[in-house]
């Protein structure tokens, strides 16, 4: 049973068309505004990110430079190991002719 007070739901086109040109412009004024508010954003971080990824290659760098250094001074290899181990390659399953 429906409420005779209840509104039918309104789709944004209706809305819009319930608008005046005033508040239209408005409207368009605030979303160009939020657009370029994010060109800026994103243009920033796309900045930051080139600054990151060079910043990774310099780290890169800097390790096998500071290796080679160690390695002039007599420094023993194990000393620049990296702290991880390697991983291990998966091992193939034994042959099945192999077996026989």
């Amino acid at each position: 049973m429906a409420f005779p007070f209840a509104k039918k739901a309104s789709t944004p086109e209706e809305e819009a068309k319930k608008l005046s040109r005033t508040e239209l412009l408005e409207m368009l004024i605030d979303e160009t505004k939020e657009a370029e508010r994010l060109r800026q954003e994103n243009e920033r971080l796309t900045e930051e990110l080139a600054r990151c990824k060079a910043d990774l290659e310099r780290t890169g760098s800097l390790k096998v430079i500071m290796r080679q250094l160690g390695r002039m001074a007599g420094v023993p290899e194990y000393m620049w190991a990296d702290p991880e181990p390697a991983e291990e390659p998966a091992k193939k399953p034994a042959d099945q002719d192999s077996l026989a």
